[in-house]
């Protein structure tokens, strides 16, 4: 999708606008803004966890605050991040997950013999696969390690 014409001289990269979901895809959103352009949210500027189904975030009639990724005024390409990109608060959550720590958490996908589970602030952890859980499924869960970057969180499964 690409942006009008009337909005090409306005469009420049940094600036924020309030936009409206208009269609959800696996890799990301259509978000419209100023009823004139319509560009792309993609879903890690959504959500680190690459399992998420964006329409347990987004529904088509949300606003959301955008900025400004990338405009290319040749081909009319338009693209965005949130304001609240997963970048921006990053850091602070995973700053506040503890080694030892039981949480609660939703399982968010199955890959090889792990299962990949929300836990608090959208984080996503990898723990040991159990047969017996399905995507959704709300588990307890401990933290065993949480890598040096934060990227890296292995979990082990309580219940």
């Amino acid at each position: 999708m690409s942006s009008s014409v009337i909005a090409s001289n306005t469009l420049k990269k940094g600036n924020t606008y309030i936009g409206i979901v208009e269609n959800i895809k696996s890799y990301g959103a259509f978000i419209r803004i100023e009823n004139e352009a319509t560009g792309i949210l993609y879903k890690e500027d959504i959500t680190w966890c690459k399992a998420y189904d964006l329409r347990e975030k987004l529904n088509i009639g949300d606003e959301l605050v955008v900025t400004v990724k990338k405009y290319d005024r040749d081909t009319g390409k338009l693209s965005f991040i949130s304001t609240e990109s997963p970048e921006h608060s990053f850091n602070e959550r995973v700053q506040a997950v503890k080694c030892d720590d039981v949480l609660g958490g939703v399982v968010r996908s199955r890959h090889k013999n792990s299962v990949f589970v929300e836990i608090s602030g959208g984080l996503v952890g990898l723990a040991d696969y159990n047969p017996s859980l399905s995507y959704g499924d709300f588990v307890t869960v401990k933290v065993k390690k949480v890598s040096e970057d934060g990227r890296k969180i292995k979990l082990e499964i309580l219940d």
